[in-house]
This record gives C-alpha cells, sequence and structure tokens, in this order.
C-alpha cells in the first residue's frame, strides 16, 4: 500500500541524507520504510491467531481464560507452578503445576510484580510490605523506562488521507475494495511508515524513532479522526536514559 504523503515524507528524509531502508528487521535498521505488518494475505494475523488457534485441539494444551495469577508456586528457589483467582481477581483461588518449567510472561509491569508478590526481588522492599523473602533479587521491578512519544499533527491540501477514507460513502468504497481483494485502507494498521536514526554520528545505532501516517486525530483524543484531511507524526528516544 503505497501513498503520496508517505512517499513525501520518505523522499523528505532522504534530502536530508536519511536513506530508504527496505527492511529495518534485516542487516541494520536506520533508515525509513514502510512499516512491516503480521498479516496474512488481507487478514492481520495476531499471536492468537497465528499460533494458538492452530494448535488448540493438541491434547498437551489446555488454556485457563479469565485466571488472575497471585503467586509463583516455589520448591526451594526452582518454581514449580503457579497460583491463580479462577473467574478474575475475586475468583476462586486454584493451583497448577508445572511438569517441566514455568513461563512468566506477564510483561513489563506485571511480570517484575508477580515475582515480587511471589517474594521473588529486593528483600528490604518485601520486607516492608510483609511480604516473605524467597530469594533476593534486587533488579527484580528496577530500572523502568518509558519511551515518551509526542504526536504532531498537520492538516493537508490537496490529497486524500485516510480522514475522508474512512468515513461516509468513501468508506463503503473501502469495504467494498476490500472483500473485491483490492487494497483498501481496511488493511492497513495505525502507522505506514518508521523512521530509524541517530541522534549524534558518535551513536552506533539508531536511538531515535518517527513514525508518519497519512491520517490525524481528533485533539485530545486516541482513536477518532480529524473530520478534514491530515496527517501525523510522532517521535520518540528509543534507548531513554531516564528511569
Amino acid at each position: 500500500w503505497r501513498d503520496p504523503l508517505c512517499e513525501a515524507f520518505i523522499e523528505g528524509a532522504e534530502s536530508i541524507g536519511i536513506p530508504r531502508n527496505p527492511d529495518y528487521n534485516g542487516a541494520y535498521q536506520e533508515g525509513t520504510s514502510y512499516v512491516q505488518r503480521t498479516a496474512t494475505g488481507k487478514l492481520r494475523m495476531s499471536s492468537a491467531r497465528a499460533f494458538l488457534k492452530p494448535a488448540r485441539n493438541r491434547s498437551n494444551l489446555h488454556v485457563i481464560t479469565n485466571a488472575h495469577a497471585t503467586k509463583i508456586l516455589l520448591d526451594g528457589k526452582r518454581a514449580i507452578g503457579v497460583a491463580y483467582n479462577r473467574g478474575g481477581a475475586n475468583g476462586r483461588p486454584d493451583q497448577v503445576y508445572a511438569g517441566r518449567e514455568v513461563i512468566i510472561a506477564g510483561g513489563t509491569i506485571n511480570s517484575p510484580q508477580l515475582l515480587q508478590l511471589s517474594g521473588i526481588g529486593p528483600g528490604k522492599l518485601l520486607n516492608e510490605l510483609g511480604i516473605e523473602v524467597r530469594h533476593e533479587l534486587s533488579g527484580v521491578g528496577e530500572n523502568l523506562r518509558d519511551h515518551y512519544g509526542t504526536r504532531l499533527t498537520a492538516r493537508a491540501k490537496n490529497v486524500k488521507t485516510i480522514n475522508e477514507l474512512a468515513r461516509g460513502p468513501k468508506l463503503v468504497g473501502e469495504i467494498a475494495k476490500y472483500f473485491l481483494g483490492r487494497r483498501s485502507i481496511l488493511e492497513l494498521g495505525p502507522t505506514l511508515v518508521y523512521c530509524f536514526w541517530h541522534s549524534d554520528e558518535t551513536v552506533r545505532n539508531a536511538d531515535l524513532q518517527v513514525s508518519f501516517t497519512p491520517a490525524s486525530y481528533k485533539e485530545g483524543l486516541q482513536a477518532w479522526l480529524d473530520d478534514e484531511p491530515g496527517f501525523t507524526l510522532a517521535t520518540w528516544q528509543q534507548r531513554p536514559e531516564s528511569l
């Protein structure tokens, strides 16, 4: 899916020395490129659709939904299972035990939280919270760095943007094109172009990222497109130094 505004952004980057990069997940990251998407055909693919759905009928797979993990069960310093509430945070307590290993995949916030609730983390903090220390590990829950991003929007003239294509009769046309196998905005993600670059010539790897999309949101709203044509730039530091 190619767009005149996206091409103008990429050409503008080239004019100041930032090259096109056909694959920012390849040999090197720096440069501008259309965003890579996880999709098959015209369908965007989630992890569940790509990996879980094909395996859901396996005899060795059992999925428990609406389960709120509360603690990692330990035998000494070895994880042997997980305690959880079946039915959500206020549900019935239950436990599940591992045959081989326990994998903690709760994300940036919930993984260290679960470790600390299980007695794994900074001993002083756990003692203050009344949690028995099972394994003192000072780094758990520390050094979180937030990628703070700024979003800039602008009006566009004499060019179509997603703002107009996503409403009224034009949206009906985009839906029709999608089901007829033609290119449509229904295939797109929220960002169309990435730019990776360095803030200083001494920086060895890209420490800045800029995203561009030929659409803009109403002020103060995240997913409500403007009535007028517009585009959006967002930028952030990839490896922030502040904690």
